[in-house]
């Protein structure tokens, strides 16, 4: 065999053995365009962490992200990075295909979406973080994939400030777990808001997680426990106003049971009439001594009244008759 036959089949044997050639990277979506905002700026841990987005079509064919047909090749993906060095956090193993499983948006219209990002992967407990989404449609025929990706968004998770806390003991199918209850706050949109977090006390997983509302500190709240695995929390709304919040801890059922927002204080109810009475008489003596600075300086006059004579004591004799 010479030399030049050998080398040829020595090129076909590696032709015939090489890796398949790179899958193209998608293009960018001409008719596609994607837009995020956090739900809030800080995230107080335990509670959903929601990336809002909008999609915008242009296009002359409808958009569809669905578990069916073609479809399944188009989705919605959110991406977690790092705050601090801008590096992805990895997506959870049993994160879904699309983070919305479906959305539809007619030719020239838009539609809004939303993502709780703790189900696309596992979020640091606190820290600063950024968000972004990416819409993909994916070709059909061998058609490449087309893509539209949004900027990023800042946002922190912070652990807030705990007021108190008390432990519970619960069981989950017959073995007992210590819980953890925490009333914690937070400002959020500028008002102070109060939240009841509960959580394993062995490995600090969270159980159960309760907004319970804007409240003010003039008062602490109270946390105590009943029947049933309940918790009630009374917490000051307004001036004179509490609110009296019951949840259900029992496995299975974290739930509020119950809210009442129009609770009144006896001590706030008091101090106000108290308030009142005081009030009363000031103007009453203001009055008074107006009412004598009308009359003058002469018109004023007091009655001087003897008193009884004390028990035991004889009775002073009566002026002589001149």
């Amino acid at each position: 065999m010479t030399r030049s036959a050998i080398l040829l089949l020595c090129t076909a044997a590696t032709a015939a053995f090489a890796l398949p050639a790179s899958v193209p990277e998608p293009a960018v979506s001409p008719f596609l365009s994607v837009s995020v905002r956090m739900e809030k700026s800080e995230f107080v841990r335990g509670e959903p962490v929601r990336l809002v987005g909008t999609v915008r079509n242009s296009g002359s064919t409808a958009f569809i992200v669905d578990d069916y047909g073609d479809w399944l090749r188009n989705t919605v993906k959110a991406y977690v990075f790092d705050g601090e060095t801008g590096r992805m956090i990895m997506p959870r193993r049993d994160a879904p295909r699309s983070a919305v499983p479906e959305l539809a948006v007619l030719p020239g219209a838009e539609k809004e979406f939303s993502v709780d990002l703790s189900t696309v992967c596992d979020l640091p407990p606190t820290g600063r973080f950024q968000a972004a989404a990416i819409v993909t449609c994916g070709g059909v025929g061998g058609a490449p994939d087309e893509n539209a990706g949004s900027r990023r968004v800042s946002f922190s998770v912070v652990e807030g400030i705990e007021l108190k806390a008390a432990t519970r003991v619960r069981n989950d199918a017959g073995v007992p777990r210590t819980l953890r209850f925490s009333l914690v706050y937070w400002d959020q949109a500028a008002r102070q808001n109060l939240f009841l977090r509960v959580s394993d006390a062995a490995s600090g997983d969270i159980v159960a997680f309760y907004r319970l509302g804007a409240f003010l500190r003039v008062a602490d709240p109270s946390l105590s426990f009943g029947e049933g695995d309940t918790a009630t929390v009374v917490q000051q709304v307004s001036r004179d106003h509490f609110a009296k919040t019951v949840v259900s801890f029992a496995h299975g059922a974290e739930r509020v049971l119950s809210r009442d927002d129009n609770l009144v204080s006896a001590e706030a109810f008091s101090d106000a009439i108290s308030s009142h009475i005081v009030n009363e008489r000031v103007d009453r003596v203001m009055q008074e001594r107006a009412e004598e600075k009308k009359r003058g300086f002469f018109s004023r006059r007091t009655t001087r009244t003897d008193l009884p004579p004390s028990p035991g004591t004889p009775a002073s004799p009566a002026p002589a008759a001149k």
